[in-house]
């Protein structure tokens, strides 16, 4: 219920900030459309938005040229879509911040494995199961919250977590392998920072959905990211959002 009220609070503020800004003309509003997600051009106006070309700008190596660039000038967002990009940001930082302060003794539980002292376990074939999970004491003050499906599933042989990393070891190379032979320009060390920040995503975000059961978007602030750690790299981005925003997407759904 709480999810709710804060939903249609937001709507309603939306309504509120929206209108505001665009009859104030800000950031040059009223020569864009009112709600819109594309790009336009300067040359816009009221009457008659014009859409940027972006395939005017992105030569043939798949990075923008800046010629071209120079030509055709800057894009511009409506500004709706700019003030609602800059609320979804603020609301990123916003949930690492709740949940380090409300919920941090959860939270590290997705961080110790990486302590160095754990990280030794993962070289010991006695750890490479997932039976510690289920052997491991549960709550006694917890357990008429369990879900009987997890004791039904008790049943059955656990999967091996070796599994699980030759998934991840045949993932990576056919990702890198269509990288680098689909010319997508995104590097190898561009490819890792994505696989990295996804994790820690999916650890924050999948733990905020499971508190409110609501779903982040994050592809705005993925796309900020991906655009300043490789800048003039248009198709790059596309692929770095691609492999932080889709796995987050499924796991989300699932």
């Amino acid at each position: 219920m709480s999810s709710l009220i804060s939903q249609g609070i937001g709507i309603c503020g939306c309504i509120i900030v929206f209108t505001a800004a665009y009859y104030s003309n800000l950031w040059d509003a009223k020569k864009f459309p009112f709600l819109s997600q594309d790009l336009f051009s300067s040359t816009s106006n009221a009457t008659n938005p014009v859409e940027w070309n972006q395939t005017a700008v992105i030569g043939s190596d798949n990075r923008i040229d800046p010629d071209a660039l120079a030509i055709q000038g800057l894009p511009y967002f409506a500004t709706t879509y700019a003030i609602n990009i800059l609320v979804t940001n603020m609301s990123v930082t916003a949930c690492f911040t709740h949940l380090c302060l409300w919920y941090w003794g959860d939270m590290k539980a997705a961080i110790d494995p990486f302590r160095p002292s754990n990280l030794r376990k993962v070289f010991n074939p006695r750890n490479w199961s997932l039976d510690f999970y289920r052997n491991a004491d549960l709550p006694e003050e917890n357990q008429d919250h369990y879900d009987p499906h997890y004791k039904l599933i008790m049943a059955y042989k656990a999967v091996p977590n070796w599994w699980f990393g030759i998934v991840l070891l045949l993932s990576f190379i056919i990702a890198m392998a269509l990288m680098y032979t689909g010319h997508t320009t995104l590097s190898w060390w561009g490819f890792i920072i994505a696989m990295l920040i996804g994790y820690v995503f999916l650890i924050f975000f999948g733990a905020m959905q499971a508190i409110t059961g609501i779903q982040w978007l994050v592809q705005p602030v993925v796309q900020m990211i991906g655009g300043y750690i490789q800048p003039g790299n248009p198709v790059s981005n596309m692929y770095f959002s691609l492999y932080v925003c889709c796995p987050l997407s499924s796991s989300f759904h699932f």
